[in-house]
C-alpha cells in the first residue's frame, strides 16, 4: 500500500494509469475482510490484533460487498476506492494450508495462480477505454497484494466459501496466527454515479438454463436471439424470457429506452460497441450483476458508465466458444466448460435481444449450436455432472 498510495492517487487516475506495467506485487494493508452478514449484524469491523503503520497512515474503511470483491475507501483520497478479492484470498490459503507453504512459498504460489489474471484484466481495461471511450469507463488498476485478516473474519469467509458447510478441518486447525493473506486487488476511481437512485442498469441476472426452462420454447428462442430463424420474438417475450435480474434492470432499461430517445441513442451505442468488442476480442463483457453496467443523467443529458463489467475469464471465452461448437465429436462439458458456454450464450442473447429491442442492425455473430450441445447444457445438473 505504501507503494501504491505515496505515489499520489490523482497520478494513478490520470491517463497514464493504464499505461502496461505488468502484474504489479505489492504489500498492502487494509482494514479486515468481512461478510454483508456480518456488516449488517455489527457494522463495520475494527482492527484488532493486527498492527501497520500503513493501516494508521490511510484508514481504509469497509463500504460493501459485492459478488466477489469487498470494497473500501481512503477518506483521504474520496476519489479512489479498494476492491479485494475474498475469493481469491480463500483459495490462496486453502493450497498454502493443504501444501504447508511457509510465507514466501504462499507469495509464489500466488503469483504463479493469479499474476496471468491481473495482467490480463489490466489489459482488459486498456481494452475497454479503447473501444468505448474514456467517458464511458473508469480508470483502474490491478494488483496481487498482502491484505491482513483477523481469526473471526477468516472464519466467517471460510463459511461463506463453503457455502454454510463445514469446512476442512485442517482448515480451521490453521486458522489460528494468520494475520495476512494473498489475493487480487483493483483501485479504481469512485463512481459517484452510483448514488444516483434513479440509475438504470444492463443486467439480466442469473443464466436461464438454470431456471428450467421449457426445452423447445427454450431451443425456439435462443435460435431466434442468436442467429436469427423463422420464429419470431416481440421485445416484452424477449425480457420476460432472458431478465432474470432480482430487479429487472435490463427490463426497466430497455422500457425506458422506448420513450426516451436520449437514452436510447446512448443504449444504441452501448450495444454497438460492445457487439465490435465481444466480435473483435473474442470476450465479453460481464453483464449479470446490477451496476456493472449503468445509464444515468446529468442536466438532463444521458451517460452509461461501464463501472464493473470487466470479462470474468482470463481465456476468450467467445472465441473458444466459436471453435467449440465446430466440433461436434468428443466433446466433454465439465462444470467449467458450462460455466463459460453458459455466459457467452446469455451474453449473446441479451446483447442481440437488446439490439432488436432498440431498432439496430448490428448482431454478434454466433455460429448454430448443435441441438444436443443445448439439450445437455439444460439437463446438466440433473445428469449428474461434476
Amino acid at each position: 500500500m505504501a507503494r501504491l498510495l505515496s505515489t499520489r492517487p490523482s497520478v494513478l487516475l490520470h491517463k497514464r494509469y493504464t499505461k502496461e506495467n505488468g502484474a504489479n506485487t505489492v504489500p498492502l494493508t487494509l482494514k479486515p475482510f468481512m461478510t454483508e452478514r456480518a456488516a449488517e449484524k455489527a457494522g463495520t469491523y475494527e482492527l484488532r490484533g493486527i498492527e501497520s503503520d500503513v493501516f494508521v497512515r490511510y484508514k481504509p474503511e469497509y463500504i460493501s460487498r459485492g459478488g466477489d470483491h469487498l470494497v473500501y475507501r481512503i477518506p483521504d483520497h474520496p476519489n479512489v476506492v479498494v476492491k479485494a478479492s475474498w475469493k481469491k484470498a480463500v483459495d490462496i490459503f486453502r493450497e498454502a494450508q493443504s501444501r504447508a507453504l511457509g510465507d514466501d512459498a504462499a507469495r509464489s504460489y500466488a503469483e504463479e495462480r493469479f499474476s496471468t489474471d491481473v495482467r490480463q484484466k489490466n489489459t482488459d481495461v486498456r481494452n475497454l477505454r479503447r473501444y468505448f471511450g474514456e467517458e464511458h469507463t473508469l480508470p483502474e488498476r490491478r494488483y496481487l497484494m498482502q491484505v491482513p485478516i483477523s481469526q473471526s473474519i477468516l472464519e466467517q469467509l471460510l463459511r461463506d466459501y463453503y457455502q454454510g458447510k463445514e469446512p476442512p478441518p485442517v482448515l480451521v486447525k490453521n486458522i489460528e496466527g494468520v494475520q495476512n493473506l494473498w489475493t487480487s486487488v483493483s483501485v479504481q476511481k469512485k463512481c459517484n454515479e452510483l448514488l444516483d437512485p434513479a440509475r438504470l442498469s444492463f443486467c439480466f441476472g442469473r443464466f436461464l438454463e438454470d431456471t428450467s426452462p421449457d426445452e423447445d420454447y427454450y431451443t425456439a428462442i435462443t435460435h431466434a436471439l442468436l442467429y436469427g430463424s423463422n420464429h419470431t420474438i416481440s421485445t416484452r417475450e424477449f425480457l420476460l424470457f432472458q431478465d432474470k435480474s432480482p430487479s429487472k434492470g435490463l427490463t426497466h432499461l430497455i422500457e425506458r429506452a422506448q420513450s426516451d430517445p436520449g437514452l436510447k441513442s446512448q443504449l444504441i451505442d452501448f450495444v454497438k460497441k460492445a457487439i465490435t468488442y465481444a466480435d473483435n476480442e473474442g470476450r465479453i463483457l460481464d453483464l449479470i450483476g446490477k451496476d456493472n453496467v449503468i445509464f444515468t443523467t446529468r442536466d438532463r443529458v444521458w451517460n452509461y458508465l461501464l463501472v464493473d463489467s470487466l470479462p470474468l475469464a482470463v481465456r476468450p471465452i467467445l472465441g473458444d466458444f466459436r471453435e467449440y461448437v465446430k466440433q461436434p465429436e468428443g466433446r466433454v462439458i465439465d462444470r467449467r466448460r458450462r460455466l463459460h458456454l453458459l455466459q457467452v450464450i446469455n451474453f449473446a442473447r441479451a446483447i442481440n435481444g437488446t439490439a432488436a429491442a432498440v431498432d439496430i442492425r448490428e448482431r454478434l455473430p454466433t455460429p448454430e449450436i448443435p441441438q444436443s450441445l443445448l439439450h445437455e447444457l439444460l439437463h446438466w445438473n440433473s445428469a449428474g455432472k461434476e
